[in-house]
């Protein structure tokens, strides 16, 4: 079941008169109503993905509830001991925050390698192993139906929990609702535990304005879709299979229609995501602003996939610019010779800042595929943005 079916739109019509229709015959448990969102979400996968792969979005949801959980017990226990009758020196409350920390990072960490963990296997040791073997060896092993998205937006809420950003949610059913919502659990836009998770569990009614909106945006992303990228793919794909044949020229509009193809493709389907989360009075974040408008590589990648950026800005590279490693370095070049010029004091202070932004878009690469094209692509935008 895609976009772009039948099924789906009669299912995502079903849903949403389901959602609309529980407080009203359900009076009682109209606080409920979320449920509906959470059966229709993992009804969904299960129609698209089936039960092999159901089974590891089930693993995601509960490994990050049960350490969301662990660490808020630890954090509590942390404020206990800090706020007890006993008077506690400044360099005793030093000792039982380094403590309660590290146990915190231990949980995280076991947490987020499994899941990235999870994450690899599906998406990389396939390519891996046919690399290694010459092709001669196939792995039947199909990626889960957006586990990229969920994994992210899943260990995005653990690490604000660890950071305490938010409170741990105590409902598991809740936690699993934030992960597998279903209008963004293919392609996205990635969310935060704040605001999306209070919209999701919070009561809505049908209302015109929302509707309105959601229908315009869903339209608008099939017409993107439909007209436009799957059109345009089957008139790149005759290019791009039998190149030799083409000239030059021919190949160059391949390349640019392809630009607007991905974009289509891509924009499309985000927007009826948000369109269909919109009529059911949930705001998704935009993960796209007019991207081949920008003036230049940083401004690009500032309106292309606007919600990826953002939780690696957020997760990866103020983390890893604050790092001692990171940061001693940038003091180092300050301290040398070389840094006392005014270059030097330059390139001392945005130092930390680049290096961190160049391992942000390995990972970018890396996480559109494996191979040496994906390194190669982080790393020139990488360079590209650190040093423009």
């Amino acid at each position: 079941m895609n976009y772009v079916s039948f099924l789906f739109l009669i299912y995502v019509t079903a849903a949403c008169l389901a959602y609309f229709l529980f407080p009203v015959v359900f009076r009682k448990f109209r606080s409920c109503q979320w449920t509906v969102l959470l059966a229709a979400s993992w009804m969904f996968y299960l129609l698209c993905a089936g039960e092999r792969y159901f089974f590891f979005l089930l693993v995601t949801s509960w490994t990050v509830y049960l350490g969301a959980r662990l660490i808020q017990k630890q954090a509590d226990l942390q404020h206990q001991a800090l706020s007890g009758e006993k008077k506690l020196g400044r360099e005793e409350k030093k000792v039982i925050r380094r403590v309660f920390t590290k146990r915190k990072h231990r949980i995280l960490w076991a947490v987020l390698l499994l899941n990235f963990g999870i994450l690899a296997f599906f998406k990389y040791i396939p390519d891996w192993i046919r690399a290694a073997s010459d092709g001669e060896k196939q792995l039947s092993l199909l990626v889960p139906i957006g586990i990229s998205f969920y994994t992210f937006q899943a260990t995005g809420y653990l690490i604000d929990v660890c950071n305490g950003n938010v409170k741990a949610e105590k409902s598991f059913w809740k936690t699993a609702l934030f992960v597998s919502f279903f209008p963004q659990i293919i392609q996205g836009p990635i969310g935060f535990w704040d605001p999306v998770a209070e919209q999701l569990f919070a009561e809505h009614r049908p209302e015109w304005t929302r509707i309105k909106h959601g229908l315009e945006l869903i339209l608008w992303g099939y017409l993107r879709k439909m007209v436009l990228a799957d059109r345009l793919v089957k008139d790149i794909y005759l290019v791009t299979d039998s190149y030799a044949k083409y000239s030059g020229s021919m190949a160059a509009v391949a390349v640019l229609l392809y630009a607007i193809q991905l974009y289509a493709d891509f924009a499309g389907g985000i927007d009826i995501s948000r369109g269909i989360a919109q009529i059911l009075g949930i705001d998704l974040p935009e993960n796209f602003r007019q991207p081949y408008l920008a003036t230049s590589i940083n401004d690009y990648w500032r309106r292309w996939h606007i919600t990826l950026g953002a939780w690696m800005k957020k997760y990866v590279f103020y983390p890893l610019a604050l790092t001692p490693l990171f940061a001693g370095t940038g003091k180092k070049v300050a301290a040398t010779r070389f840094g006392k010029t005014g270059f030097g004091k330059h390139a001392g202070k945005v130092l930390p800042a680049a290096l961190s932004c160049i391992v942000v878009f390995l990972i970018v690469g890396i996480w559109h595929g494996a191979g040496g094209k994906y390194v190669a692509f982080g790393l020139w935008n990488g360079g590209s943005f650190s040093f423009p």
